[in-house]
């Protein structure tokens, strides 16, 4: 299993049309939320993404790109595979 960080941009997007992709995106198992050791939650920046899959990177890829071209024209898809994290978030 890889754990992936993924970042969409939805070009000419609204908040609504966010929504939606941020729905199909929960239901295929892409997280917007992290755990920290202690056990706190938290949010990720605004179309980020976490996921762990038993898939190689590109079909991970292929597949938000699918997910992405539900609702808008042009979209732009960073898929990277994290062996280790840390954040700061305010």
């Amino acid at each position: 299993m890889a754990k992936y960080l993924v970042r969409v941009v939805l070009h000419n997007a609204n908040w609504e049309t966010y929504d939606k992709f941020h729905e199909t995106m929960r239901l295929n198992g892409f997280v917007r939320q992290v755990v920290g050791g202690d056990g706190k939650i938290f949010n990720l920046p605004d179309a980020e993404y976490i996921a762990i899959k038993n898939e190689y990177i590109d079909n991970v890829r292929d597949k938000v790109i699918k997910f992405a071209a539900m609702y808008v024209q042009k979209y732009d898809v960073l898929v990277s595979e994290v062996l280790g994290m840390s954040w700061y978030l305010n």
